[in-house]
């Protein structure tokens, strides 16, 4: 799909670290069967006590299930974490590099908030991707299909039905993917204007209060603020329409349990199997819905790792490369002098510089203002 694509990026910063992230996988998979495991056994020690019937074998095989899942969720926290801190160390570093490489020219074809963004915003956000998203959707997957082997084996195939309900549950964020990526580059658009609005009023803090410009500077961040909170809106009204989805998936398939186990027991089926029975059911969805939830971010997560990728694949400029200009006159000694300027970068769709003229004398003072992006730092 497309709009995943970009998180490619990240696949050989987690190659390199597969042992971690298989046991990332394994340790967050055993702790999606033992929550499974926690619901079902408990209802079922309640019936068996209601009947006195096996139940302190279950009491005990419900204690043993809460012990795995706790430790389960200790371990994925410490080393889910581990994992992504450790890709998101490599990725940084390899950002600065990058920056480092194109800059000082090469840079200037993004602007300053946007680079900001890059190495600071985006690589942080691809934290969850690492941390989480991936060891999610893997392990709910697999787990997903361990759970409807075993319900199937045990009970009949009837429990296949539960197969098309989790596949539904996962699809729901794959089907508003598109929609997600593109609310992800408007946010990320936005916060990167933001960070350029905010950099360049901090750096210029002076000249704008002797300028008089602190309001004018101030309902500007504010304005960039207020279409930050528009995008995230658009974002969790989208979330909000996934989560409602998911759960009427949810609640159609508990009356279907529940109606199914009825008419079990009205043909003679133990009444006291069927509590476990419809817990089973709804458990054996918590997989795929902790799966979709992971892939409810992806749209944001591809943003990011989209911009990020185009700075690390940016080709180096030098600086003489692409600066062409007229020869000037003999200027007076240490004089600095240009004429028709001309500075273009790879890939920019205008030119930084064009046709400039430029004459500095020997000790003057000269302030070169302008918005992010208008090319000061190509010029300098």
């Amino acid at each position: 799909m497309n709009v995943l694509r970009p998180l490619g990026l990240l696949v050989p910063y987690l190659l390199r670290r597969r042992g971690l992230f298989l046991g990332v996988l394994a340790v967050v998979t055993v702790g999606m069967l033992s929550s499974v495991a926690v619901s079902v056994l408990s209802v079922s020690a309640a019936s068996a006590l209601a009947v006195a019937a096996g139940a302190p074998a279950l009491v005990l095989a419900v204690v043993a299930a809460v012990v795995a899942a706790g430790l389960a969720a200790w371990g994925e926290q410490w080393f889910a974490h581990v994992l992504a801190y450790r890709v998101i160390d490599a990725l940084r570093i390899d950002v600065h590099r990058a920056i480092a490489r194109l800059a000082p020219v090469g840079l200037a074809r993004r602007r300053s908030g946007d680079t900001v963004a890059a190495a600071m915003g985006d690589v942080e956000s691809l934290e969850w991707f690492a941390a989480h998203t991936v060891a999610q959707v893997s392990a709910g997957v697999l787990a997903c299909l361990m759970i409807d082997v075993t319900a199937v084996v045990l009970l009949g195939p009837l429990w296949l039905l539960l197969f098309p309900a989790q596949a539904l549950l996962v699809a729901v964020p794959l089907l508003f993917a598109g929609r997600a990526a593109e609310q992800g580059r408007v946010l990320r658009a936005a916060l990167a204007r933001l960070s350029a609005r905010v950099l360049a009023a901090r750096s210029s803090a002076r000249d704008v209060v002797l300028l008089g410009r602190v309001g004018i500077e101030a309902r500007a961040v504010a304005d960039e603020t207020s279409a930050v909170q528009r995008a995230r809106r658009g974002l969790s009204l989208r979330s909000g329409l996934e989560q409602a989805l998911t759960d009427a998936v949810t609640v159609i398939v508990l009356l279907s349990t529940l109606l199914l186990a009825s008419a079990a027991v009205s043909a003679g089926m133990d009444a006291t199997l069927a509590p476990s029975l419809v817990v089973l059911a709804a458990a054996a969805l918590s997989p795929a819905a902790v799966a979709a939830g992971a892939l409810g971010r992806l749209g944001e997560t591809a943003e990011a790792a989209r911009r990020v990728a185009e700075v690390l694949r940016a080709p180096g400029v030098r600086p003489a490369d692409p600066v062409s200009g007229r020869t000037p006159s003999t200027p007076h000694p240490g004089a600095i002098v240009a004429r028709g300027l001309h500075a273009a970068h790879p890939g920019g769709e205008t030119a930084a510089l064009d046709g400039l003229d430029l004459d500095l004398s020997p000790g003057e003072h000269v302030a070169v203002v302008g918005e992010s992006g208008a090319g000061k730092t190509t010029l300098a």
